[in-house]
């Protein structure tokens, strides 16, 4: 083998040399191109978990916000409901005092009419029982005349009644 056949060899060797690290570099930075594509779509799924969260974390707030603003509701309601059981009661209270007082009156009333039907009945009796009694006494004095009429007939005696005579008065008494 001459010389120049060795040359042309080695040049074949270093070009196929060549050629395999040419290969190896374009199969290198393929490889370099497909894990940076990897990680920008790492960072890309990081990016949207990180929004995802985000997201979440603004609808919990929300949803957080909105159950303060129906609790703070439900206070008020309660509250409102509060005052109007208070007003009700104070409303039931004095109602109950004033039938307690209208009550009161018209025992107290009751009691006093009571009392004048009492002593009017008291004046009745009385008045009843004085009219009966001197009826009785009437009756007692008309018997026992009416009896001595009786008894002066029987014994053929005449009684003369003198009745009382008769006053006449004249009219017209003048005044000067």
């Amino acid at each position: 083998m001459s010389e120049q056949e060795r040359l042309v060899e080695l040049d074949a060797i270093r070009a196929r040399d060549q050629q395999k690290a040419a290969e190896i570099q374009r199969d290198v930075m393929a490889n370099v191109a497909v894990g940076e594509a990897a990680n920008r779509q790492v960072a890309e799924s990081k990016a949207i978990d990180a929004s995802d969260q985000q997201k979440t974390a603004e609808i919990q707030r929300d949803v957080m916000a909105n159950v303060a603003v129906d609790e703070a509701a439900n206070r008020q309601v309660a509250e409102s409901r509060a005052v109007d059981a208070r007003m009700d009661a104070n409303q039931s209270a004095a109602a109950a005092q004033e039938m307690a007082t209208e009550r009161n009156l018209l025992h107290n009333d009751l009691a006093a009419e009571r009392h004048v039907s009492a002593n009017n009945a008291f004046g009745f009796y009385l008045m009843t029982a004085l009219l009966v009694g001197v009826m009785v006494v009437i009756g007692i004095f008309y018997y026992f005349q009416r009896q001595d009429a009786v008894n002066a007939a029987s014994r053929n005696s005449t009684v003369t009644v003198n009745s009382p005579t008769p006053v006449t008065v004249q009219g017209g008494s003048s005044r000067r």
